[in-house]
C-alpha cells in the first residue's frame, strides 16, 4: 500500500509513452487509482414509460440530494449514456458537390471552439470580447456552411467548389440527437432500464448509522417523485454490518453461556461466575482499546473477536483455580490470591504472547491478505493480553470476594490424586524423561507441518 502511489505514477508515464503510437479513433487512456473508495450502497432508479432523459433528470436530482446526508463521502451514478450527435451525410451528395468527409469535419473543428478573442481597452477598463455562436442545439449544426478542404479545392471543379460555398450541413445531410451506440454501461434491474446510484460513506463514521440516515431521506425524496419513478435497493452495507453485529453477539453470548454453563457444572457457580465476568471485562476493555488505536468494527475485527473468545478465559482460570486449590489446602484468602496470581503471571504471559504471534504472519503479509486481513492480529492481540492483565488484577480480587472457604477437613485431600491426573502425571514424567526424543517428535511435526 505504501508504494502503490509510486506505481501509479509509474504507469501513467509509460501509457503517455505509448500514447501517440495508438491508431486513430483510439479513445484516450484513462488510469482510474480512485479504488479506495468502497461504495456501501446501490441503488437503482426505475421509470416506467420515461425516457431515458427523464430518467437521468430524476436520477441526477435524487444524487444531490443524497451527497449532503451526513455521513456521505461520494454519490456517482452508473450506468449513464454518454450524449452524442449523429451526422448522418449522403456520399451521393458530397460528389456532386465536390466535398469529401474532410470538408465536414475541418468545419466542425473550425466551430463551437473556446478561444480568446481579445480585449479592449478604454481609458483605465479593459473589456473583454466574448463572442457568441456556440452550438445550443442540433438545428445549430446544420445551418453551418461547409468549407471544402484544400484537397476538395484542387480536385473539383470551379462550379461545383462555387456551388460548395454555398451548401449548409441540413441539405447534405441529417443531424440528430441521441445516445451513444453501443452503450459502454447499461444498467438492468428486473430487466427494466435503471440508473446506478452509488453511495460511499465517510472513512471511520458508523455506516449503520450512514444507512439509517439516507433511509431517512429517501422516505422523503420517493414522496415527491412522480407515478412510476421507483427508487430500489440493490446492495445495502448497514444492513450486512448489522447482521454481522447481531451474530457477533448472538454468537458472543453463546460462547458466554457455553463458559458459564460448563463453569458452574464442573467448578461451581461461583466460579463460573468469576470467569465469566472476566471474559465480559475483556470484551469491553477490547472496545475501549480498539477505539482509542482506531480500528473500527468490521469483519475481521468482529471474527477475531470470535476467534478469541475462547482463548480469553485461559488466564482467568489459571489464576482462579490455583487460588481454589490454595484455598482447600488451607492458605489464608489474600496469600492465596497473590500467589494465584503472581506464580504462573510469567508463564501465563508467555504462552499469551505465543497465542498471538500465531496470527502475525496474517499482518506481516505484503499481499492482499495482509492488508484487509491486518485487523485479525491486532484485535487478537488487544484482547488476549487484556485478559492476561485481567486476570492479574481483577480476577484475584473477585476470588477473594467470591470463592467460598473449603469444607471443614478437606485440608489433606488432593484434589489432583484422581486416576485423569495420574495418568496425565505419568504422560508428562514420561516426556521429561525422554526429552530427546519428545522435542525430536515436535520438530519432525513442525517440518511436516511447514512443507504441508
Amino acid at each position: 500500500a505504501d508504494t502503490l502511489p509510486q506505481v501509479w505514477d509509474e504507469l501513467r508515464r509509460k501509457v503517455r509513452d505509448v500514447r501517440v503510437l495508438l491508431p486513430p479513433g483510439v479513445g484516450e487512456p484513462v488510469i482510474s487509482d480512485d479504488f479506495g473508495d468502497v461504495f456501501g450502497f446501490q441503488l437503482a432508479v426505475i421509470g416506467d414509460g420515461y425516457s431515458y432523459a427523464q430518467l437521468e433528470a430524476y436520477a441526477k436530482d435524487i444524487r444531490k440530494e443524497l451527497s449532503v446526508v451526513e455521513g456521505v463521502a461520494r454519490v456517482d451514478l452508473w450506468g449513464v449514456q454518454d450524449r452524442v450527435i449523429y451526422l448522418d451525410v449522403s456520399q451521393t451528395q458530397l460528389a456532386e458537390l465536390g466535398l469529401s468527409d474532410a470538408s465536414i469535419e475541418n468545419t466542425l473543428q473550425q466551430q463551437n471552439t473556446v478561444v480568446d478573442a481579445g480585449s479592449v481597452d478604454l481609458q483605465a477598463r479593459r473589456f473583454r470580447v466574448a463572442p457568441t455562436g456556440e452550438f445550443s442545439s442540433p438545428q445549430d449544426i446544420g445551418d453551418l456552411l461547409v468549407r471544402p478542404s484544400a484537397t476538395d479545392r484542387m480536385q473539383g471543379p470551379g462550379e461545383d467548389s462555387a456551388a460548395s460555398e454555398l451548401a449548409r450541413i441540413r441539405d447534405i445531410g441529417t443531424v440528430t440527437s441521441g445516445y451513444r451506440e453501443p452503450p459502454f454501461t447499461l444498467m438492468r434491474y428486473n430487466g427494466q432500464p435503471a440508473l446506478g446510484i452509488s453511495i460511499t460513506n465517510v472513512s471511520g463514521v458508523n455506516v449503520v448509522a450512514v444507512g439509517q440516515a439516507i433511509d431517512r431521506r429517501l422516505e422523503e425524496l420517493i414522496t415527491n417523485l412522480p407515478v412510476g419513478i421507483e427508487v430500489r435497493r440493490v446492495h445495502w452495507m448497514s444492513d450486512i454490518v448489522d447482521d454481522a453485529v447481531k451474530s457477533f453477539l448472538v454468537s458472543f453470548l453463546q460462547a458466554l453461556a457455553i463458559v458459564l454453563v460448563v463453569l458452574a457444572l464442573s467448578m461451581g457457580w461461583r466460579m463460573g461466575v468469576v470467569i465469566g465476568s472476566a471474559l465480559v471485562l475483556t470484551i469491553l476493555a477490547s472496545f475501549i482499546l480498539m477505539d482509542l488505536i482506531g480500528i473500527d468494527l468490521q469483519r475481521m475485527s468482529l471474527g477475531a473477536l470470535i476467534i478469541a473468545l475462547g482463548m480469553m478465559v485461559d488466564n482467568a482460570i489459571v489464576v482462579a483455580d490455583g487460588m481454589a486449590v490454595r484455598l482447600q489446602h488451607g492458605m489464608e484468602r489474600r496469600r492465596a490470591a497473590v500467589e494465584a496470581a503472581a506464580l504462573p503471571a510469567w508463564p501465563l504471559l508467555g504462552a499469551t504472547v505465543v497465542a498471538v504471534m500465531a496470527f502475525y504472519p496474517i499482518y506481516a503479509s505484503t499481499e492482499g491478505a495482509g492488508e484487509y486481513c491486518r485487523t485479525l492480529f491486532s484485535v487478537v492481540a488487544i484482547a488476549l493480553l487484556a485478559s492476561w492483565f485481567i486476570s492479574m488484577t481483577v480476577t484475584p480480587l473477585q476470588c477473594i470476594l467470591m470463592l467460598p472457604d473449603p469444607p471443614p477437613g478437606s485440608a489433606d485431600e488432593d484434589p489432583y490424586a484422581s486416576d485423569f491426573y495420574r495418568r496425565f502425571r505419568k504422560l508428562v514424567g514420561a516426556a521429561i524423561r525422554f526429552r530427546w526424543l519428545t522435542l525430536g517428535s515436535m520438530s519432525a511435526l513442525l517440518v511436516f507441518a511447514l512443507l504441508g
